[in-house]
């Protein structure tokens, strides 16, 4: 399976309403150089297992191979989540400004973000965002963001 598609349905499998604090289980560093493609690999497994602060490591060394455009995005959305369900909602600001900073129109970001303005209070923001999502993808757009919406 594509690198990037399997952290777009990480991603997507990952969204909530509610951040959840994870697992402080701190997973060793890797000590020989590996290549972009095997880090992302290797973090979107490590995001699966919800281990968030590793995952965020490894996608920011996926960051570091010099990443942009879609891909970028992706891996920032993906960092996005893993600091939300850390409850690091400041932080899971940034990760989805960025990626939304790579990429305006990506819907899953929007979607992160509306959650993460929504846990903040702000819900007149987060249905901002949520809409703005939904017009976007409206056959991806679903639960709170689509009855914000309608």
């Amino acid at each position: 399976m594509n690198f990037q598609v399997k952290v777009l349905l990480t991603a997507l499998s990952l969204l909530c309403v509610s951040p959840v604090a994870a697992s402080a289980f701190d997973w060793p560093d890797y000590s020989i150089p590996l290549t972009s493609n095997a880090v992302l690999e290797d973090a979107t497994d490590v995001l699966d297992s919800k281990n968030y602060r590793q995952a965020i490591r490894l996608f920011q060394s996926v960051v570091q191979t010099g990443i942009s455009g879609t891909q970028l995005a992706s891996v920032r959305n993906a960092q996005c989540v893993a600091a939300t369900k850390l409850d690091k909602l400041d932080d899971a600001m940034e990760y989805c400004d960025d990626a939304l900073a790579h990429d305006s129109s990506y819907w899953m970001a929007l979607i992160n973000k509306g959650n993460i303005l929504d846990a903040q209070d702000n819900r007149a923001d987060a249905i901002k965002a949520w809409c703005q999502a939904y017009e976007l993808a409206p056959e991806n757009v679903f639960g709170t963001a689509i009855k914000a919406c309608k």
